[in-house]
């Protein structure tokens, strides 16, 4: 997603920070690679940064069916529950 919208770990990191998100390059690579979590805020935060739907980050494109949904929306819980490390 990131390197769609033309963006460097370390800019988007950079992006992070102005926000308030204490973010390294590091850190966003270990995001990016499944090692790190994210937690809801720091989800919605790049949402907004990247100009995406909250969907688009569990795989929900526009015209998905009610099940794609359904799915995305249990995976949004999860990360909700267990995304903080």
């Amino acid at each position: 997603m990131r390197m769609e919208r033309g963006s460097t770990q370390q800019g988007l990191a950079s992006e992070c920070a102005a926000r308030g998100w204490d973010l390294s390059r590091a850190g966003l690579s270990k995001i990016e690679a499944g090692i790190r979590r994210v937690n809801d805020a720091e989800l919605l935060l790049l949402s907004d940064i990247l100009k995406l739907p909250l969907g688009a980050f569990f795989g929900l494109s526009e015209g998905a069916s009610d099940q794609e949904k359904e799915e995305a929306a249990t995976a949004a819980i999860s990360v909700a529950r267990h995304g903080r490390d």
